[in-house]
């Protein structure tokens, strides 16, 4: 069975043919449909590379015990939330470089003077 990723990819190859066909009715709509029909089987082979190399990474990754990405991404806190589950105390460097972001001369509301 074709799957619909080949025929959607099949038909993005033969776009031009098939637009010139349908569309401006500058090339006759046999000779596109023939084009379409040529990039089935292309386009058949590069859809079934891609999924051998990425079926490759998957099952390295299941045998490593990583997580493939099957179940439901779960949500983040955001706002005051994501503060109060914050359980890691920032570190010395990160809190000299916000210190001196918020002491540069290029954060004051005001321009200088003249």
């Amino acid at each position: 069975m074709i799957r619909p990723s080949v025929l959607w990819l099949a038909a993005a190859m033969a776009a031009p043919a098939l637009w010139r066909a349908f569309v401006s009715q500058t090339l006759d709509v046999p000779s596109a449909l023939l084009r379409f029909l040529i990039a089935v089987p292309i386009a058949a082979v590069l859809v079934a590379m891609f999924r051998f190399v990425v079926d490759n990474y998957r099952r390295q990754a299941e045998e490593d015990g990583e997580d493939v990405g099957d179940a439901e991404p779960t949500a983040t806190p955001v706002g005051a939330d994501a503060a109060a589950s914050d359980v890691s105390a920032p570190s010395a460097a990160s809190t000299t470089a916000a210190a001196s972001v918020a002491t540069s001369p290029a954060s004051s509301a005001t321009p200088p003077a003249p």
